[in-house]
């Protein structure tokens, strides 16, 4: 049965044939697409001009930075140039580090801040605490009296038990 109002169907599809648009039809088409043609072209010529004049503006910009960093840039000492530095103060041999002897080490609060206070899944109020540290060492070579100094931030989460109101 299907089959059979298939192929009627498929028979109306072939005997359909395409009408010719009308005049009117034809004559809006031909105006919508030479007005899009238009406005393409209008906006195709002022993106190129905006385009343009950001690339000017930008260009302008960055001399304007480099002239005014060459002028006010420091002027160097030439008895103060890497090679004297490495000369009079580096040290270009690595030295072992079982050498050294921890003189101090300390840390220091850099920031902290809490959250309000909330409960966890167990039902306890607590407050989140974030605070951050800056952690620092300081070593000395007693055989040649060089000293070493590490510094490294680190950062601490803790959830302190609170009284909720």
């Amino acid at each position: 049965m299907l089959e059979k109002e298939d192929g009627e169907f498929e028979e109306l599809l072939s005997s359909l044939k395409p009408a010719k648009p009308s005049n009117e039809l034809s004559e809006r088409i031909r105006s919508s697409l030479e007005e899009a043609r238009n406005d393409t072209n209008r906006s195709f010529v002022w993106s190129r001009f905006s385009w343009l004049g950001g690339a000017t503006a930008l260009a302008a910009s960055l001399a304007l930075v480099l002239v005014l960093n060459r002028e006010t840039a420091p002027q160097t000492d030439p008895a103060l140039t890497t090679t004297a530095l490495e000369q009079s103060v580096l040290s270009p041999v690595a030295q072992p580090l079982a050498d050294f002897n921890r003189v101090r080490s300390s840390n220091a609060l850099i920031h902290a801040e809490q959250s309000p206070v909330f409960f966890t899944v167990e039902g306890i109020p607590v407050r989140d605490v974030y605070l951050k540290y800056l952690d620092t060492v300081v070593m000395e070579n007693p055989k040649n009296g060089a000293v070493l100094t590490v510094s490294s931030p680190r950062e601490e989460r803790r959830l302190i038990p609170s009284v909720a109101y």
